[in-house]
């Protein structure tokens, strides 16, 4: 049976994933923590970001080539669709790895997500079309209801961090979350109102949600693989709440967030809240299928018909 490989260069992490078969089951993945914009004000991929990306890149290659994939692809998202060094950096991968990195506009961003999530057996049994959302380090794909619309809003876990959060290593005050969600609400919040109503499911990926996910599950003391994917806004806030209260230090001894998520996840689950309150939603899905499985899904069908 044939494989694939597909590394994921984010703004936030570096991810990969080797799939096979018609459903894309995932027989490996890992990822490395990687932010490669990490000031306000940069616009480059600096000296020390540019190496350890690289590095990580090709360690997370390495890794997957022990599964003999019959091809491996790379696609770069949010932050080398904007680092003013974006293209020094994706020849640097290439000569590392031997992969060369496709840049996704944020169109084909949001429709790669549209296509991993739908090999969700979960999101597949629904009983109406999903509006999808994938929250990334430096941007929010939307696909509405159906997939004709897809939309990728600059509105990302670091970005709104970086943006609107002025010292996020320290307890984030009310007026720093009110900042993101008026953000959200002026740059989606109309268009979530046209395309979306509140018998619409809404689907969201990502390792902010999947990290959300693990600490719910925790806290319920159950197993987060047992755990349930639906997931109420309720608890979401109340999980906000708590982290937004607590120094980063804190959410990582005290809550169990990763170290390298601890100052975005406060900021991240106001833009998730802010998006559910747009559309009128008072629960989401957690789907672990997100632009790797999509990207999969049409290199596997790509060798199926070859």
């Amino acid at each position: 049976m044939s494989r694939v490989a597909v590394l994921d260069l984010g703004s936030n992490s570096f991810k990969i994933l080797v799939a096979e078969g018609a459903r894309v089951n995932g027989v490996f993945e890992a990822f490395e923590d990687v932010r490669l914009l990490e000031s306000r004000d940069a616009d480059a991929v600096s000296a020390e970001k540019f190496a350890e990306g690289v590095a990580a890149a090709k360690r997370l290659v390495e890794a997957a080539r022990a599964f003999a994939p019959a091809e491996t692809l790379a696609v770069g998202t949010s932050v080398l669709r904007t680092a003013t060094n974006a293209r020094a950096f994706c020849e640097a991968v290439r000569a590392a790895t031997g992969v060369p990195v496709r840049v996704l506009s944020g169109e084909e961003e949001a429709r790669g997500v549209a296509r991993g999530v739908a090999t969700d057996p979960l999101v597949n049994a629904l009983p109406v079309a999903p509006a999808i959302f994938d929250l990334g380090g430096g941007s929010l794909e939307f696909i509405g209801s159906g997939g004709g619309t897809a939309r990728s809003w600059k509105l990302g876990a670091a970005r709104m961090t970086r943006e609107c959060v002025p010292h996020p290593r320290e307890r984030v005050p009310e007026s720093a979350l009110r900042a993101v969600r008026e953000r959200v609400r002026l740059v989606a919040g109309t268009e979530l109102d046209a395309r979306t109503s509140a018998e619409t499911p809404l689907v969201f990926c990502g390792g902010v949600l999947a990290v959300a996910h693990r600490l719910l599950a925790r806290k319920s003391g159950v197993e987060p693989g047992l755990f349930p994917r639906r997931l109420p806004t309720l608890r979401l806030e109340l999980l906000l709440e708590r982290l937004a209260r607590r120094t980063a230090d804190e959410r990582v001894s005290e809550e169990g967030v990763p170290a390298a998520r601890a100052d975005v996840m406060p900021a991240a689950l106001a833009v998730v809240l802010e998006v559910a309150d747009a559309c009128g939603a008072s629960e989401l899905i957690w789907s672990p299928r997100n632009l790797r499985y999509g990207v999969a899904a049409e290199a596997l069908d790509a060798l199926r018909a070859a």
